[in-house]
């Protein structure tokens, strides 16, 4: 957790992935109850502002310089708008943006690892010595395992959903009603099956982080952990993002102000994104202390 720590490599072989917890599990003293999860999640991003509010804006501030800088380019370059073809100018700018992006996203990942390791280290009264840079650094190497993970999970999403997608195709391409009413019915059930699949996987990006194991066993142990809590974690999820999405609705109404309106909304973002990291990690720790009573 200290900025002097080294800090492990990025990219390594999977094989040398941890696969158990570090250390003996102790509480962290987390109620799974939907009303105090959102109070300690609030509390969590106000008593510790700086760094969590900090960590969570570096990507955000990394997107920003990326868009002054292609107003700058497209400002100066008349082919950047492609009027004359595709040429090697525009593939090197396609991509040299496409790298940024995939930086940017990937910086996304650190900064949620970090925003994790922030509340863990909070939960354990532990010396906060490290700022925002050096919770985003120490969350690097977490990268690999959460952006494997996150992909498996976003294939486990989509598979609910194919057959209403085809049949929607198919009902396009034949112009049938009855087919198509039949393809709402599978999008009905299929999203339900996702919000399941989403409750049973809210857990595994905070578990890569807390117990530093491999993607896979992270999505076998976030089922485990919310297996005879799917209800808790439905209630406390629908209040939190519930106050999460009333705060952005409310907010959004300043976007159609003109450049204030735009800062506004990305110091807006950055702290409903700190909010929503925050309350995944507090999710883990109670799922966490409920899986240890049980036992």
């Amino acid at each position: 957790m200290h900025p002097s720590q080294p800090i492990q490599p990025v990219v390594g072989d999977h094989r040398a992935w941890p696969s158990a917890p570090a250390r003996p599990f102790t509480p962290f003293g987390v109620p799974l109850h939907a009303s105090e999860l959102l109070r300690l999640t609030f509390d969590h991003v106000r008593q510790d502002a700086a760094r969590v509010l900090g960590v969570t804006g570096l990507p955000y501030a990394f997107i920003a310089m990326l868009g002054v800088g292609a107003v700058i380019i497209g400002a100066m370059t008349d082919d950047f708008a492609f009027h004359d073809g595709f040429g090697a100018l525009e593939a090197a700018l396609v991509g040299v943006g496409g790298g940024l992006c995939v930086t940017a996203g990937l910086l996304f990942l650190a900064a949620n690892a970090g925003t994790f390791l922030l509340v863990e280290e909070r939960l354990r009264h532990e010396d906060r010595s490290a700022g925002a840079v050096g919770a985003l650094l120490s969350g690097l190497p977490h990268l690999l395992r959460l952006t494997v993970a996150y992909v498996v999970s976003a294939i486990v999403f989509v598979l609910p959903l194919a057959p209403a997608l085809v049949s929607t195709f198919a009902a396009v391409a034949s112009e049938s009603w009855s087919l198509g009413l039949f393809s709402a019915g599978l999008w009905f059930v299929g999203g339900v099956v996702d919000i399941y699949v989403g409750l049973r996987l809210v857990a595994v990006g905070p578990v890569i982080v807390f117990e530093n194991v491999g993607p896979l066993r992270a999505v076998t142990r976030s089922i485990e952990l919310t297996r005879g809590r799917v209800v808790d974690v439905f209630v406390a999820s629908i209040v939190v993002f519930g106050v999460i999405g009333a705060i952005n609705m409310a907010t959004s109404i300043l976007g159609i102000v003109p450049l204030v309106g735009a800062v506004v909304q990305l110091v807006v973002g950055v702290v409903l994104a700190a909010l929503q990291s925050v309350f995944l990690a507090l999710l883990y720790a109670a799922l966490r202390d409920r899986e240890a009573d049980a036992r």
